[in-house]
């Protein structure tokens, strides 16, 4: 993700493994909670459909954000869930 002109890019850090009230890793279980991403701020939508791999239950209108491993920075961006980021899951 290169910096383009627009807002800076936002370091987030990864608050949770799960979205899933199963507690289901979103991503490989070697991503450790703490991992700093780097996101672009316009790439924050809504609207996607996220099937938990644990339990199967599908969560609609999730909000994702393009993120960048600081620990990867070579890899491309992957669209993942904000709830990561953010202390406790929106209601």
């Amino acid at each position: 993700m290169k910096q383009t002109d627009g807002p800076p890019l936002a370091r987030l850090t990864m608050r949770r493994l799960s979205i899933c009230t199963c507690g289901f890793p979103v991503l490989d279980d070697s991503v450790p909670v703490g991992t700093v991403y780097l996101v672009d701020p316009r790439t924050i939508r809504s609207g996607y459909r996220y099937r938990c791999g644990g339990c199967g239950w599908t969560q609609t209108g999730v909000t994702v954000v393009d993120a960048l491993s600081v620990l990867n920075p070579a890899a491309e961006p992957r669209p993942l869930p904000y709830d990561l980021f953010v202390s406790e899951a929106r209601q």
